[in-house]
């Protein structure tokens, strides 16, 4: 990788900061259409029941109503909130017949405002005949178990069941054999921005602005939906709050305000509140694990078996993929040759479980983690040794078909240990004092999800005009983490132009080409891959114009610095505007590169992977069991950072998630309501819980990704929850198998500990 570059792997600050900064950017929320109705839901207060009769002549009668829909009034056919995974249509724009959870959309309104809409809600009546429900997955299991779905036999809405090796014969060979049960819980995404959206029908088309991370999805699901050419459909994804994964299906907000415009004729924007986001949209999945380990004298594994139960709620939403990722995420870092997987995701009267961040990976790390740590320590060996005589390689195709490329996870454990002062801390600190690590494996990019199999993961355009003027079309969503910045730089590198001279439209379904959206940390490698590629088609264009006017071969030609020059005679040479304007003459209008990125086929999940490791320093308190993390040090293989800067607020973010996973986040069900449905009873990290952390980069310059980058936005929140389970195990010498490992388990725990 060359050590000039102008952009690439440079911390340039984020162009849309000031925007932000000033409150001029303009999120869904901010948006107003002339004669625009305001639009809300009715949900469900029950968790199961059939539904009776509803009555909303009363709510239709108020002045300043203009609309009110129940399921009877969309159209028959369900939909799917996740178009990319096999039978998942098993839901309705608003519900038919049945309820299934607390929250479920059963009615909505449109009104002049938010307060005549709030006010028709309360005066639809609804009649229910409540049904016998069930709320824990292992409990929905059981035969004669209350059916969710009476189409189905059971309540299991999907399962994956894998194996490779031999199992038994693995665990012959252990001396040490550990079979742990593991408990995660629900924990709710928690967007500064809730879910809202704008839609607009007009002359027969459908415009819709959403606070969504996957545009082309939501327009494609509403073509669906609705009975609409997607021709017609144009979705367009204003600034975006935050969405860790909360935001990757089409939800009601989208459904709903849709459907309304196309009712009334007028705009409708509907916005959920926070209590709405809670209870209607979707959480993390819950999990119980069973993980048995065997590991030989000279603690190499030699067998795993793993039996999963996930809590996906009252529909299927993304299926298989919460345990296709988790089996994924059981298999890296660490080789395991022989692994029995079999797991279940469940149907139960609460609200959808769906993707956040890390989708898949931090239950399952989480368990395999810490029990790591109890198998070292009845070997008597470091941690830390343990886990560097397990690391995949790089190059490794695994067991299960997954092929490593470039693979830096040595390196992360080794550099963490270092950096946190391993050897000296771990298991001699004081009493409430603890050190611990946890390390991970993470797709950069999901191999299995495309619109349609010719169509690719990402596309990009980019138009020289005659002025000089740049613009770049990309369909990729940014979301706040700053994936336009990175489409930016990567232009600006090729073509040597300031960053503030292009101009970029992106996530807009009527002018960009199909991008597949933001998750799976998929953007820096396919946007950034297909963009690279698109600039450079247009580089080698204006550099063989270039070449025919200075005389010269177009390879001895640099873009650089708003001029295309000789390398070895700097002074000899031509503006980049002199240039653009004899390409554009010589072409017959604007010179233009498209560039996309598909995965190679028979690619198993992603076609490269991230790694990282944590390891965090916590007091306990011994008399109230409060937890405080002092110290966080962390080394991630993100490849080549394109800019670092980004990618250490990328670390950051995805620790305190982790942190608050770990310590305090916990959505708590009592006949399936959740009373935590705000920010004062449901309690995130704040500023004042993060801790010094300190964050390196380990590059390995990766084959695949633009300029050797892959991601660094997901992967880094998996290690930290066990880092700190970990850590607090080091500090009191008590193992938590459950989470959150709150104040009240550890000052009970304590308290047993001392009778």
């Amino acid at each position: 990788m060359p050590a000039d570059y102008t952009y690439i792997g440079k911390s340039v600050p984020r162009l849309d900061a000031p925007a932000k900064a000033s409150g001029q950017a303009r999120y869904t929320g901010d948006m107003e259409l002339p004669g625009m109705l305001y639009a809300r839901v009715l949900r469900s207060p029950i968790p199961h029941g059939r539904i009776v009769n509803m009555d909303t002549s009363k709510a239709r009668a108020i002045p300043g109503v203009i609309a009110v829909i129940t399921g009877k009034d969309c159209p028959d056919s369900p939909v799917s909130t996740w178009l990319n995974v096999p039978k998942t249509f098993d839901q309705y724009i608003l519900a038919k017949d049945k309820v299934r959870y607390v929250g479920e959309e059963v009615a909505a309104v449109a009104a002049l405002d938010e307060d005549t809409a709030a006010q028709a809600l309360e005066m639809i009546q609804v009649e229910y005949e409540e049904l016998p429900a069930v709320f824990q997955p292992e409990e929905a299991m059981k035969e004669g178990a209350p059916l969710i779905h009476e189409a189905k036999k059971n309540n299991i809405s999907a399962r994956w069941i894998q194996e490779h090796g031999d199992v038994n014969e693995g665990f012959k060979k252990a001396k040490v054999i550990r079979t742990d049960k593991f408990k995660t819980q629900s924990v709710s995404h928690v967007a500064l921005e809730p879910h809202v959206s704008l839609a607009s029908f007009e002359n027969g088309q459908l415009t819709l602005w959403s606070s969504t991370q996957v545009p082309f999805y939501v327009s494609r699901a509403l073509s669906i939906a609705l009975k609409i050419p997607e021709e017609k459909i144009r979705v367009i994804k204003p600034f975006v709050g935050g969405g860790f994964g909360g935001k990757t299906e089409t939800y009601g907000n989208e459904f709903i305000a849709a459907f309304l415009a196309l009712v009334t004729g007028k705009p409708v924007k509907l916005s959920f509140d926070r209590e709405e986001v809670f209870i209607g949209t979707r959480r993390r999945h819950p999990m119980d694990i069973e993980v048995k380990t065997g590991v030989d004298p000279e603690g190499i594994i030699t067998a795993c078996e793993v039996r999963l139960i996930a809590d996906g709620g009252a529909y299927i939403g993304y299926g298989l993929t919460p345990l296709i990722l988790a089996y994924t995420f059981v298999n890296i870092p660490f080789r395991i040759p022989a692994l029995k997987f079999e797991s279940y995701r469940v149907f139960t009267n609460l609200t959808v479980s769906g993707a956040q961040r890390g989708f898949g990976g931090v239950q399952v790390r989480f368990a395999l983690e810490a029990q790591l740590e109890m198998i070292a320590q009845e070997l008597g060996m470091d941690s830390v040794e343990l886990r560097l005589k397990n690391c995949i390689e790089p190059e490794e195709k695994l067991p299960n078909n997954l092929q490593i490329r470039s693979c830096g996870i040595k390196e992360c454990i080794q550099e963490t240990a270092k950096m946190s002062g391993w050897k000296e801390k771990h298991g001699k600190l004081p009493m409430g004092r603890g050190l611990g690590m946890g390390c991970y494996g993470f797709v950069s990019g999901a191999a299995l999800h495309r619109l349609e199999p010719h169509i690719p993961n990402s596309e990009t355009s980019i138009f020289v005009r005659e002025t000089g003027s740049v613009e770049v079309f990309s369909g990729a969503a940014d979301v706040g983490q700053g994936s336009d910045n990175l489409i930016l730089q990567i232009v600006g590198e090729e073509l040597g132009i300031p960053l503030s001279e292009i101009r970029l439209v992106a996530a807009d379904t009527k002018l960009t080409k199909p991008d597949m959206g933001s998750y799976s940390s998929r953007v820096t490698l396919m946007a950034g891959k297909a963009t690279e590629r698109a600039a450079i088609v247009v580089k080698e264009k204006l550099l063989e114009v270039a070449a025919e006017k200075l005389e010269v071969g177009a390879n001895e030609l640099v873009a650089r610095d708003g001029r295309i020059y000789n390398a070895r005679h700097p002074e000899y040479g031509l503006t980049f505007k002199e240039v653009a304007q004899m390409a554009c003459s010589k072409a017959g209008g604007p010179v233009q590169g498209v560039g996309d990125y598909a995965v190679e086929k028979g690619t198993f999940m992603s076609p490269t992977f991230s790694f990282g490791a944590n390891v965090v320093e916590v007091e306990v308190d011994l008399d109230t069991g409060k937890v405080k993390v002092l110290n966080i040090w962390g080394a991630h293989d993100c490849g080549r950072a394109v800019n670092p800067q980004a990618v250490t607020g990328q670390v950051e973010g995805a620790l305190g998630m982790g942190l608050g996973q770990a310590l305090l986040e916990n959505m708590e069900f009592r006949n399936g309501q959740t009373f935590q449905t705000g920010l004062i009873s449901y309690k995130i990290p704040t500023a004042l819980d993060i801790p010094d952390i300190k964050s390196v980069c380990i590059p390995t310059d990766d084959p695949v990704g633009p300029y050797g980058a892959k991601e660094a936005g997901e992967g880094t929140a998996l290690p930290i929850v066990p880092a700190i389970a970990n850590a607090i195990y080091d500090a009191i010498g008590i193992r938590f198998f459950e989470l959150p490992i709150s104040p009240e388990k550890i000052a009970l725990a304590l308290r047993r500990v001392r009778k």
